[in-house]
């Protein structure tokens, strides 16, 4: 870890509990003097001046790094500039007495919806059956909008229909490093967040993913996206990467009575030959490592050879042995893409680049639509069958 003194020159704007800084870093040899900062309130200031001396994570930017590569505010070397600067969380997440991050220098204490003094304490006690509840497993964080907005197109965007989104910890652990999240709730294209296991800052904390799919059902949550945030990782190897979580994920909200909707990650235009076709993280993590079935939604819109490579991984991996397997046509939700807040984009490629990719985002959401539909006489027509 490299901790290094800066001075705040100027804050940069803000987005929900994230303060976005510009920093002066104290001189060092080879080291930029200057950079990019987040500042957590839920971990320190609720303000933040000009002339401000802090202590700073600049690990990521020394090495490098894509996503995540920036300085890190640590904690403030100055006293708050005013009463109440300290950090002053919503009402929600007073008095908890969940610690997340546990056992490091900045964990913090969270009210968890399910705890006994939480809102959700007598919904959850008891494993309630989630009767149904539709939910999409995705591997990635850029899955999570183009998923989303379609299951609202299918459903023709009826103000009826809620989504939420349960963030896992496999990956970033703070919610509000994603500026997409972000516009995806400003956009009301995702109603709820809950931020499940080590990570915080989602409208509500839970302690462990089964618990946040059963505090969003009885929120009133109609479908669940569940996936990690953003900065998955991956070593190029069968088992050391992130995205394996998927197949306990799967497993999980099919135990709990829930509908696990499998979203693939499909590729024609990457340039590493094992994400290409079907990844071989889902080929691992659906093929052999799931116990329980699903359903997995390929894209009626594959082109002839493409489609039946794919088709071949499926079988090779014994996923059409293990889940069922069906073909969606994403046509009649491809102008969701157009509701997006921002064009959506996975691993630097676009719609154009990769149609696969987001031709199976969605498709998968209009399943999502689809079962929300079956299973609600009030849904209405939603333009989804």
């Amino acid at each position: 870890m490299e901790l290094r003194a800066g001075v705040v020159r100027q804050v940069v704007g803000r987005q929900g509990r994230r303060i976005d800084l510009l920093v002066d870093i104290d001189p060092g040899p080879g080291d930029p003097s200057s950079g990019r900062a987040w500042a957590f309130c839920d971990l320190s200031y609720e303000a933040w001046f000009p002339g401000q001396r802090v202590l700073l994570n600049t690990t990521a930017v020394s090495l490098g790094l894509g996503t995540g590569g920036q300085h890190v505010v640590v904690a403030p070397l100055d006293p708050p500039p005013l009463a109440g600067g300290w950090a002053t969380p919503p009402a929600s997440r007073r008095h908890g007495h969940i610690m997340k991050l546990r056992y490091t220098p900045v964990q913090l204490a969270v009210m968890a919806a399910e705890e006994p003094a939480g809102p959700y304490h007598r919904a959850v006690r008891d494993a309630p059956d989630l009767r149904g509840l539709p939910v999409a497993v995705v591997s990635l964080h850029s899955m999570v909008g183009v998923v989303a907005a379609a299951c609202r197109w299918a459903a023709g965007c009826s103000p009826d229909l809620k989504v939420a989104y349960v963030m896992t910890d496999s990956a970033a652990l703070p919610a509000h490093v994603s500026r997409y999240l972000h516009l995806l709730r400003r956009a009301r294209i995702i109603g709820l967040v809950i931020t499940s296991g080590q990570a915080f800052g989602g409208d509500m904390e839970a302690v462990h993913p089964a618990s946040a799919l059963a505090v969003a059902q009885r929120a009133g949550a109609d479908v669940v996206i569940l996936g990690p945030g953003p900065g998955v990782v991956g070593t190029a190897t069968a088992l050391g990467h992130t995205c394996l979580e998927a197949a306990s994920l799967c497993d999980l909200a099919g135990a709990l009575g829930a509908a696990p909707v499998l979203v693939p990650r499909l590729s024609l235009r990457d340039a590493r030959a094992r994400h290409r076709g079907l990844s071989h993280h889902d080929r691992l993590a659906f093929g052999r490592i799931t116990a329980r079935p699903a359903l997995l939604v390929l894209p009626g819109s594959l082109p002839g050879r493409f489609r039946s490579a794919v088709i071949r991984q499926l079988s090779r991996s014994g996923l059409l042995a293990r889940h069922r397997v069906v073909e969606v046509d994403p046509a009649p939700v491809r102008p969701a893409l157009f509701r997006l807040p921002v064009a959506p984009e996975s691993m630097g490629r676009t719609p154009q680049d990769d149609p696969p990719f987001f031709d199976a985002c969605l498709s998968a959401g209009r399943v999502l639509a689809m079962l929300w539909e079956a299973a609600s006489p009030a849904a209405g027509a939603g333009g989804s069958s």
